[in-house]
């Protein structure tokens, strides 16, 4: 499993936490190839960095239910929504 944050401090508290609860993680700075994509980030990065991965899926949240991910390529599969925030299951079909 790997992690990816530009951030030093959102690293080292993903690596800890990750070690604390008995997961192998590899946290880097860089996309990397992978099936699942999961962000929970403001729908402008997530939008920003779906046309970036190399990816078959993606799990977003973290922005409100009333928006929405649109990136060319990526279709919704799957909404939830819960007390006015939203996560979207995405599958990347070109």
């Amino acid at each position: 499993m790997g992690a990816i944050d530009i951030d030093e401090i959102a690293r080292e508290t993903t690596a800890a936490n990750a070690y604390a609860n008995g997961v192998a993680v590899n946290v880097v700075t860089e996309l990397q190839p992978a099936r699942l994509a999961v962000m929970n980030i403001a729908l402008d990065v997530v939008e920003s960095l779906l046309p970036e991965l190399s990816a078959e899926w993606a799990i977003t949240s973290g922005y409100l239910d009333r928006d929405e991910p649109r990136v060319d390529g990526w279709h919704g599969v799957e909404r939830c929504v819960r007390d006015g925030w939203a996560a979207d299951l995405l599958e990347f079909r070109p």
